[in-house]
């Protein structure tokens, strides 16, 4: 914390053009999404999907917590997760809109999906705008 305070008291106080705070909030509440959501609903999701939530939570948290305007990679990380998130999460709200709209749960399944997301996409766009402004550092 203390080297991210220097750097940006010798950039002039603050830093154009960064939105890794916001990265890390949507990150979070994806995150707390999941895994808020998934013992409800882990009944009707497949057996492995286990093995796949929890790294994927993990690995939000662990993006989230390491977000900084020092670390490009990890930015850069975050944009990818946040791609691939944006993908995932509406591809499979789409099938679940297909399969299953006139259950609840299916309802319930792809207005989730949607918010995550909508999440990751936000992240996607925070995320590409404070590379940019570390480029231009």
């Amino acid at each position: 914390m203390n080297q991210e305070k220097n750097f940006i008291e010798k950039k002039g106080g603050y830093i154009m053009h960064y939105y890794g705070d916001q990265v890390r909030r949507l990150f979070f509440f994806a995150a707390f999404i999941i895994v808020f959501t998934y013992p409800f609903l882990s009944s009707i999701m497949p057996i492995y999907s286990i093995f796949f939530v929890i790294p994927c939570t993990l690995l939000l948290v662990l993006l989230a917590g390491t977000t900084s305007p020092l670390n490009k990679f990890v930015m850069i990380l975050n944009i990818m997760i946040s791609f691939f998130g944006v993908i995932f999460f509406e591809y499979n709200g789409l099938q679940f809109y297909i399969l299953g709209a006139k259950t609840f749960s299916g309802i319930l399944l792809f207005m989730l999906s949607h918010i995550l997301a909508i999440s990751f996409f936000f992240a996607f766009y925070y995320g590409l705008k404070s590379l940019r402004g570390m480029k231009l550092i």
